[in-house]
């Protein structure tokens, strides 16, 4: 039932109408409020009358959900939205990645109502982000020679869960640059000072990339409430967020492939199981940590992908793949050969260890005790590998990328190429590997010159 309250004031007399319904994250009723004013000249029962209808109609479109929550603002209305994709079953990383960039999202427009933030507001927002010093309260840390040394012979995953970082941070402090802070929580956990293990450079501003996942994210959380009828139209969609320049996607050549796995054959089985899974599969790293030796059918020589891994506060947490789809891959018969060895091996460890073994979840791919294997360890080894026999620095993704470059080559089509990558949309494969469809469409052209026109030999093109 709405509640009208008269309101007297130098302008004439309106009418205050408030609706209760529903109730906000917080638990507190949502109350919505309109004014109205009656037409000049009305009597006193034509007011009333029509305040009535007035009413009666502000409580259905309330009830509709034709009308907004005017009240709420971007801050209040993110978090509610972080946690639908939590009740949803987002991936953790996924939560993450939007938390992280709402604090500074949430500190320029978080105040503002829906109803209120306009284009320009994002477009001051992310001028303000590209200005020289914006981040250099997030400085990066780059490791010297004395750091790199001292990690040598640690278990990196031991070193993350201590000093309460990602496995891929550690990795990344050894071998590239991690931020300020996370340089300080690793070497305080290796008893090194900060001067000693790492070089502190100012980061002059934010990229364009890293300013389009702000307005990505922000023309996410606003397109939701366009869905919900709370606002007409998205700000974010005519924003102008600055652009940015696709890198190609990093891929192998065929040779470097034949030098990698030359090296393999010195290496460990295990870790040749999984390079040459990574390699033909076209899987990403969570994928082939979470597959089961039940999801390997060696009469048809294929494996059913459906499930992902991915490490978070020092643990590991197993759901979907990246996609939420399942499916499932033709292998060499020379990996399933790979494959079948590796799995004899693995059960002999297994007798061997007895009570001390630690796998209880037929993972296909574990540590050697059994445990499950990290994707982060994965990469780990890769680095170790390329280092050990003097090879071209890739990342187990690289893998993945290769793989599709050879399909795309060879001349398979793009629907196939991303029905094995386990895209969840052909135009994600377009873009991600347009330069070498280009390629390949240039090579095409040669072909059908020399089909068509035959070199121009008996057609007579000159």
């Amino acid at each position: 039932m709405a509640n009208i309250r008269k309101i007297e004031g130098k302008r004439g007399v309106s009418y205050k109408i408030t609706v209760t319904k529903g109730r906000d994250t917080a638990g507190k009723q949502i109350r919505h409020f309109m004014t109205w004013k009656p037409e000049p000249g009305m009597t006193a029962r034509q007011t009333e009358k029509a305040l009535q209808r007035a009413a009666v109609e502000f409580e259905r479109q309330i009830d509709l959900g034709l009308r907004p929550d005017d009240r709420q603002t971007f801050q209040q209305y993110a978090a509610y939205v972080m946690e639908c994709k939590r009740t949803e079953g987002a991936h953790l990383r996924t939560l993450d990645y939007y938390n992280e960039h709402l604090t500074r999202i949430n500190a320029a427009i978080g105040h503002l109502k829906l109803q209120d933030i306009r284009p320009q507001h994002l477009n001051l927002f992310y001028a303000n982000l590209a200005e020289t010093g914006i981040s250099a309260k997030l400085r990066s840390a780059y490791p010297r020679p004395a750091y790199a040394e001292a990690m040598k012979g640690l278990r990196q995953d031991d070193i993350a869960k201590e000093a309460g970082v990602a496995e891929s941070t550690v990795l990344h402090s050894i071998t590239r640059h991690v931020s300020e802070d996370s340089a300080r929580k690793l070497c305080a956990v290796i008893g090194m000072k900060l001067e000693d293990a790492f070089d502190l450079k100012d980061v002059p501003c934010l990229s364009p990339s890293t300013i389009r996942a702000y307005h990505e994210i922000i023309s996410a959380v606003l397109s939701n409430a366009v869905r919900e009828g709370l606002i007409p139209f998205n700000p974010a969609s005519r924003a102008v967020p600055p652009k940015v320049t696709r890198k190609e996607a990093e891929h192998l050549e065929a040779e470097d492939i034949e030098r990698i796995l030359e090296a393999l054959e010195t290496e460990p089985l295990k870790w040749q199981a999984v390079i040459h899974f990574l390699l033909v599969s076209g899987c990403r790293r969570g994928e082939a940590a979470a597959l089961r030796w039940d999801k390997v059918d060696f009469k048809t020589g294929s494996v059913r992908i459906d499930a992902g891994v991915v490490f978070h506060d020092g643990k590991l947490f197993y759901g979907p793949t990246k996609t939420n789809q399942a499916r499932n891959l033709t292998l060499p018969q020379e990996t399933l050969q790979l494959l079948r060895r590796y799995q004899f091996q693995q059960v002999e460890r297994c007798l061997a260890l007895g009570d001390a073994w630690q796998g209880t979840e037929n993972y296909v791919f574990t540590r050697n005790d059994g445990a499950p294997l990290s994707p982060n360890a994965i990469t780990s080894w890769v680095r170790n590998f390329c280092i050990r026999h003097n090879l071209p620095r890739f990342h187990p993704h690289t893998l993945r990328h290769s793989l599709a470059s050879l399909l795309i080559e060879s001349g398979q089509d793009i629907v196939s190429v991303s029905k094995r990558l386990g895209h969840a949309k052909t135009t994600t494969t377009l873009n991600i590997y347009a330069h070498m469809l280009n390629q390949a469409d240039k090579e095409n052209s040669n072909i059908i010159g020399a089909i068509v026109y035959k070199s121009g030999a008996k057609s007579g093109v000159r």
